[in-house]
Order: C-alpha cells, then sequence, then structure tokens
C-alpha cells in the first residue's frame, strides 16, 4: 500500500464521518474544511510518527505542512529521506 494511499485511509477511517469518504481528495484543506482539529493533529502525528518511524520537531506540526493528504505525504517522504 502506497503511502499516500495508507495516509488516505487512516484519515477517512479516524475523522472523516461515515458516508463522507468519497469527498476527501489528496489536495483537499483538512483544517479549512474541518476534518482535522487540534485532537486530531495530535492523533495524525502520533500515527505518522509510529507507522513511519520518524519524529516531529516542533516546528513541523505546522498547518502548511498538515493541510492535505499531498502535504502530510511529501512531509514524511523528506524527514525519510534525511534519516
Amino acid at each position: 500500500m502506497s503511502q499516500l494511499h495508507n495516509l488516505k485511509q487512516y484519515i477517512i477511517q479516524e475523522f472523516v464521518p461515515e458516508g463522507h469518504a468519497a469527498d476527501i481528495t489528496d489536495d483537499m484543506d483538512l483544517i479549512q474544511n474541518g476534518i482535522l482539529d487540534s485532537l486530531a493533529v495530535l492523533k495524525l502525528v502520533a500515527f505518522v510518527e509510529d507507522n513511519y518511524d520518524i519524529t516531529l520537531e516542533p516546528e513541523e506540526i505546522d498547518p502548511e505542512n498538515l493541510k492535505s493528504i499531498a502535504a502530510i505525504s511529501a512531509m514524511i517522504s523528506e524527514k525519510v529521506a534525511v534519516n
């Protein structure tokens, strides 16, 4: 399973109300559209760190890095490449 697909499945399963999964696109702003709130961001960060064996620095937990599935995936790829 690709990283992008894995992230999307997690976000849909954890944060998207039933029946609205088809509305989620890779570039949708998850924060602006109310999919991610502050608690969801914490859960998402824990998921990313656990599943991709990376540690996100406080400055990386930024709305720009977490605003879409594509942005989160890009951040993960960048962190994995550095490690």
